[in-house]
């Protein structure tokens, strides 16, 4: 297993998801320790993710823990990795059936020929294919319930006039209710026609991990009311085509100080005048761009369970969003690298208490380079 996941680094890296799901089987089944599953997460990014997973997989795993591994695939819904390891199973089966080679000591078994004689510059001109389309209009819908949220104003401002530059038409929603809300989607969702690029951002209190407040208190599910309705199946006009979530919301109210003490995980009065309510989507997992969900990337201001925090100014992700697509939008980095440099910024954010927040983001079937060009 060692030769194979070194020969196969790369293409396992592109193409596995490292979900939670993923991740607490490998842990459930000892494959990995908790510790591991700790530096895993906390990771920026699925690329940054996978390539400590499968290092450690490389350097540690033996054949005995392929079934575990196997099974961890189909829990988190890694169809291509799985049909990977599935065929480095079957090669097993058949050296020890011919009796001539010895499980510690076969050769690694052959991969398909488009997976293991690409040169680096076939496969560096095959990444430059697998980029989204610049040409066509880019939409964008920016929700931002202000009630009780201090200073969330400034995010509207900022991301409204940097989503432009970008060359985005943006909608902003003017009615914070459910029923505001819902119908804004709606209306938002029926001027898609001929459009290569979506972005939809949310910013809110939040209830739990599932749920931001509206204007009217009213619990709204983000993956039920936002992400599922612009799926392939109900938003047939963005198949194929990138559409990107920005969920600016606490998702819990676990304080994240990167040690055991100095503070406690219960929210300080002050600290409720900083921090955002949440939310999370269920895991997405890597599918078939013709499934229901592809081309989706879902950014979360904080990692599961954390606040999020604002200031007078705005909230500490949104600001960080504009910062670095106003900075290092320029053509050079892809969408997935402007993420991990916005992590990094928002990462350098502190609270007078030395509370800290991690963005994350959470990819499936996003599986080509986005490029957006601040002008």
């Amino acid at each position: 297993m060692e030769e194979f996941i070194f020969k196969n680094m790369g293409e396992l890296c592109r193409i596995t998801n490292p979900s939670e799901d993923f991740l607490d089987f490998l842990l459930m089944k000892n494959i990995i320790s908790d510790g591991k599953h700790n530096d895993i997460m906390r990771k920026s990014g699925n690329s940054s993710k996978n390539m400590i997973l499968f290092e450690f997989l490389q350097k540690s795993r033996t054949d005995d823990d392929l079934d575990n591994i196997i099974s961890a695939l189909q829990t988190g819904g890694n169809t291509e990795a799985l049909k990977m390891f599935e065929s480095l199973k079957k090669g097993i089966a058949t050296d020890l059936e011919g009796g001539s080679v010895s499980v510690s000591n076969r050769p690694p078994t052959p991969q398909p020929a488009e997976m293991v004689t690409r040169s680096d510059d076939e496969l560096d001109a095959c990444r430059l294919v697998e980029i989204y389309p610049h040409t066509g209009k880019k939409m964008a819908l920016i929700i931002n319930v202000l009630k009780n949220r201090r200073g969330a104003e400034n995010d509207t401002t900022a991301l409204n006039e940097t989503l432009r530059r970008c060359g985005f038409d943006v909608v902003l929603c003017q009615r914070f209710t459910e029923d505001g809300i819902l119908n804004t989607i709606q209306e938002f969702k029926s001027n898609l026609t001929g459009v290569s690029c979506c972005l939809v951002a949310v910013m809110s209190h939040g209830v739990g991990m599932y749920d931001f407040l509206t204007e009217d208190d009213v619990d709204l599910n983000f993956k039920k009311v936002v992400v599922n309705q612009f799926n392939n199946v109900r938003c047939r006009e963005l198949r194929n085509m990138p559409k990107v979530f920005l969920a600016n919301f606490c998702r819990g109210d676990k304080v994240d100080t990167c040690k055991d003490s100095g503070i406690k995980s219960e929210e300080t009065s002050s600290q409720k005048n900083s921090s955002d309510g949440c939310t999370d989507a269920d895991s997405f997992v890597e599918t078939d761009s013709t499934g229901t969900y592809s081309d989706m990337i879902l950014c979360h201001g904080t990692y599961d369970d954390h606040y999020a925090y604002r200031t007078a100014r705005g909230t500490w992700f949104i600001q960080n969003f504009c910062k670095v697509l106003k900075t290092r939008a320029n053509g050079s980095k892809d969408f997935k690298e402007i993420m991990d440099l916005v992590f990094d910024k928002v990462n350098e954010e502190e609270t007078e208490y030395g509370a800290k927040q991690c963005p994350t983001y959470e990819c499936t079937g996003f599986s080509k380079k986005l490029y957006l060009k601040y002008d």
